[in-house]
């Protein structure tokens, strides 16, 4: 295998960073030499950890700007910076992960000899990225010698030149450390979970309206979601205005989303916007049923009716009745969590690894 680079915004907790860190682990562990660069610094060690072969290099190249003009300004000594950069490093593949890594990457790549692999990671139809990053990206994205996504659906935003170039890669799914704990249908108390960060386009606030509207009927559920973001003020003040203490918390960050999956009886992902969550896929992996939302690549990843329910976004409606249905029927939970654990043979590292390893070998050819 050739050096690699991985480029990513920050080492934070994210699916891009897990994923990252999911292949730079694994190649360095199969002798390969790689590089985690991260743009921008947290200040706090990465959230999911390298092993001790991955080299990693944290630059100092995010911020805010105050305008457009000075926006464009910190952009080209970003871009310079990260030029210098690669020019040391001399990787002979960059994988990039994340719309405005992907358009800094190639901008300092260009003339370079390194081959670049761009990764959209979630609806570019959905995500507003602004109107300079959108003419950016326009610009830029055909100079990748490919691009992966990671479902059909956000493939079909690009033109058909980057689409004859590019590869559907899903994220590897683990298969789950520790047990679910299958419980009695009738002890009285059942968790309905969902973890993602606290931010508008994970779409808690519908899923808050949905579960006010089945939680009389169902007393004995309560509703935990796992994450932190700045979200959190306005979802707590929905709970209150929904009369929902007691019934809903939001314990903040995990590592340990295995463990607190396993004391679920039922994902949900709310999101108004996705690529290929990971949440979702840990989720299904521990033998949870789930419904999820119709975005970026649900629709390959959950096979409606047989492990799960799939719903359109942004209803509250659907999303409501969705829930009921699952939440008061303990025996089509059993079938659909068992089917649900596929999901880790469908999506397994070896085959997602092997296409990764797949594509750098047809970019280098």
């Amino acid at each position: 295998m050739p050096r690699i680079l991985l480029i990513s915004g920050q080492f934070v907790c994210g699916g891009a960073e897990r994923v990252l860190t999911s292949l730079a682990n694994q190649w360095a562990e199969n002798g390969v030499e790689v590089t985690a660069m991260a743009l921008g610094d947290t200040g706090e060690p990465p959230f999911f950890p390298f092993v001790g072969k991955v080299r990693v290099s944290v630059l100092q190249l995010q911020g805010s700007s105050e305008n457009p003009l000075v926006g464009a300004m910190r952009n080209v000594s970003r871009v310079l910076a990260l030029r210098r950069e690669l020019k040391r490093v001399e990787a002979d593949v960059i994988i990039s992960f994340l719309d405005r890594t992907n358009i800094l990457t190639l901008l300092a790549n260009k003339g370079l000899k390194s081959r670049v692999i761009i990764s959209e990671r979630t609806d570019p139809a959905q995500r507003k990225i602004g109107r300079q990053w959108e003419w950016l990206r326009r610009l830029t994205y055909p100079w990748a010698d490919s691009l992966v996504c990671q479902g059909e659906r956000p493939l079909r935003y690009f033109g058909a030149a980057i689409r004859r170039r590019a590869k559907i890669i899903p994220n590897p799914v683990m298969k789950p450390l520790v047990c679910r704990n299958v419980k009695d249908t009738d002890r009285g108390a059942y968790i309905l979970m969902a973890l993602g960060s606290l931010r508008p386009e994970k779409g808690f606030d519908l899923l808050l309206s949905a579960f006010a509207r089945v939680a009389s009927s169902f007393p004995g559920w309560s509703l935990v979601v796992w994450g932190e973001g700045p979200s959190r003020p306005a979802l707590e003040a929905q709970v209150q205005a929904l009369k929902l203490q007691g019934r809903v918390s939001f314990p903040g960050l995990t590592d340990q989303a295995s463990a607190k999956l396993a004391a679920a009886d039922l994902f949900v992902l709310s999101s108004r916007v996705e690529g290929f969550p990971n949440a979702l896929t840990e989720a299904m992996a521990m033998g949870l049923p789930v419904v999820a939302t119709d975005v970026g690549a649900v629709t390959e990843i959950v096979r409606s009716g047989v492990d799960g329910l799939v719903v359109p976004p942004n209803s509250v409606d659907a999303l409501a009745t969705s829930l009921e249905q699952m939440m008061g029927n303990p025996k089509k939970r059993a079938e659909f969590g068992l089917m649900a654990r596929e999901v880790a043979v469908r999506f397994s590292p070896q085959k997602v690894f092997g296409l990764w390893e797949q594509l750098i070998h047809d970019v280098l050819k």
